[in-house]
């Protein structure tokens, strides 16, 4: 199948051919801008609504959610569930995919090109389905993939974002997967367990997996503007890999690389791990928790008297429950 077969009018967006391995001729990436709200007077008011944002990225003049009150409860169930350090993973790692994800947006909004099919990102909302696969909305802009096995569908993949969208006749299908400091593996399934049931679902379209990552391992060259400009943008030999494999089953391999400074999204995320400890210390995590499958029991050091605090998991999320005396 031809280049401009499976690329279609994103055709310049494919990695070219060089005298030793591929080159990328075009990439997108803006500089937004990050801003944060009041997340510790937040913390210290306590009672805010779960879709309050906390921080948001202004691109272009549009304001996309970054971060609401309730990525802050879940980043604070992973504290106080798997410590301090895996908190600090699951913010570094919804920053990245929610800038990734409004910069591909923003590019595709302002192309004149793509017009969007779907754009309802809601909580549980079905995003498309055929009679085995459902796609459906886990957590904004992330989706998972369901296949039906038996008389049950089952999660078969977790999507970073999905964009849908027509130009003129045709139908392009543009998977984002969003590695910080990485290539994404898995690849030789990924025909099979991803595009295959994304076909059952759209059918005849062009299938464009797209890779948001560090500028350092997408290019031989790294982030070095010269580097990159003397090996004629060449990619490293694992994203050369992915494209060459994907290609073999009619979809496209597009490379994004991030351009935002460190420091804007290290100290937005500074931040946000600096609120989870002041809401850990509000109840005295700083001694030990009993951890029970859908409930947590925080103890004072000496394991004596009552519980500082009892949390309970209802609908996904971790609510304060009234402590119960123990009786004298």
């Amino acid at each position: 199948m031809a280049i401009e077969d499976i690329y279609g009018i994103l055709s310049n967006y494919a990695p070219a051919k060089l005298d030793s391995g591929y080159g990328l001729r075009m990439w997108q990436g803006y500089i937004g801008k990050i801003a944060t709200y009041g997340l510790k007077n937040a913390v210290e008011v306590g009672e805010v609504e779960p879709q309050w944002t906390v921080a948001d990225y202004k691109l272009r003049g549009i304001r996309y959610p970054l971060l609401t009150w309730s990525d802050l409860t879940k980043f604070q169930e992973t504290s106080l569930m798997y410590g301090r350090h895996a908190a600090e993973g699951d913010v570094s790692g919804r920053l990245a995919e929610r800038v990734a994800w409004a910069n591909i947006h923003s590019w595709l909004s302002h192309s004149g090109f793509a017009e969007f099919e779907n754009e309802d990102y809601q909580e549980g909302h079905i995003f498309a389905h055929s009679e085995d696969n459902i796609l459906k909305v886990k957590r904004s802009p992330n989706l998972v993939l369901l296949e039906k096995q038996g008389k049950a569908y089952e999660v078969i993949k977790e999507i970073d974002g999905l964009f849908v969208f027509r130009s003129g006749d045709e139908r392009y299908v543009v998977v984002n997967e969003t590695k910080v400091n990485e290539i994404p593996g898995g690849i030789d399934n990924l025909a099979s367990n991803l595009f295959d049931p994304l076909r059952t679902i759209y059918g005849d379209a062009h299938y464009i997996y797209l890779v948001y990552s560090s500028m350092e391992v997408i290019y031989s060259g790294g982030s070095s503007f010269e580097k990159r400009k003397e090996s004629d943008n060449k990619i490293r030999p694992d994203a050369a890999r992915v494209y060459e494999t994907l290609l073999k089953e009619g979809v496209g391999t597009m490379f994004f690389g991030f351009r935002e400074p460190r420091n804007p999204i290290g100290s937005v995320r500074d931040s946000v791990l600096d609120c989870i400890d002041l809401m850990n210390h509000d109840i005295g995590i700083e001694t030990h928790a009993t951890v029970f499958k859908g409930k947590i029991i925080v103890w004072p050091p000496n394991d004596t008297g009552e519980p500082l605090a009892v949390f309970q998991k209802t609908d996904d999320a971790w609510k304060s429950m009234p402590i119960k005396k123990r009786k004298s």
